[in-house]
């Protein structure tokens, strides 16, 4: 009897960990208890015409929760992404993300890809020091994205781009590339109406234990 839980534990453990397509359900190396989010490229394209940041929280969390691994973790996504109206600011992005790096310090918890073994940021100031540890090139399915730049309306720090943002009325909103460096959301602006990706962060994730049946 022991040895067959000792087998299903590990069976249940195997299986918590399978990926689908690439993502994963909890990071390589956290212990239980430890906190961490998960950040992604939409694989899927929309333009940025709305100024309601509503839309880009949806259009994120319906590319992540068509993944059945990112579904089954119950938590919210949100847009890395910052919106206006004319020259005036909406919502900036490390607000909407719950991502302020204020006050200084390593404040937050790390962020991955998810793959769960690449660690984008150690923390919330690490995500707007203009350095990240790794892009932010990874779908929700674990793919590489197919349009080179990415709606955000956002600065390097995390405030919204003036007259820039998503669904403001300038040319366009400012779009992040694939880099490390504060390019990965301060871009050029381009057409509202131009169909691009977005960036998506999931809620505060802890690791939990894995029940293990009282019998078998």
């Amino acid at each position: 009897m022991f040895s067959q839980k000792i087998l299903l534990t590990i069976a249940i453990l195997l299986l918590s960990s399978t990926s689908y397509a690439g993502t994963i359900t909890f990071p390589d190396g956290l212990n239980i208890g430890d906190q961490y989010r998960l950040a992604f490229v939409t694989s899927t394209t929309r333009d940025a015409t709305s100024s309601n940041i509503a839309d880009y929280n949806d259009f994120v969390s319906a590319a992540a929760n068509a993944v059945p691994s990112l579904a089954a973790l119950g938590t919210t996504w949100t847009a890395i992404a910052s919106t206006a109206t004319g020259g005036s600011v909406l919502v900036n992005a490390k607000d909407n993300t719950s991502t302020d790096d204020s006050p200084a310090g390593n404040n937050g918890v790390p962020i991955y890809l998810v793959d769960g073994s690449t660690i984008i940021a150690d923390h919330y100031d690490g995500l707007w020091d203009g350095s990240l540890d790794h892009a932010l090139n990874m779908t929700e399915t674990g793919g590489a994205p197919s349009e080179f730049s990415i709606w955000t309306g956002t600065l390097g720090n995390g405030a919204g781009e003036p007259g820039n943002g998503l669904g403001g009325g300038g040319f366009g909103g400012v779009t992040g590339q694939f880099k490390t460096s504060l390019l990965w959301t301060e871009g050029f602006p381009v057409s509202y109406g131009d169909e691009l990706h977005l960036y998506g962060i999931s809620g505060t994730l802890t690791v939990a234990a894995v029940p293990i049946p009282a019998d078998v």
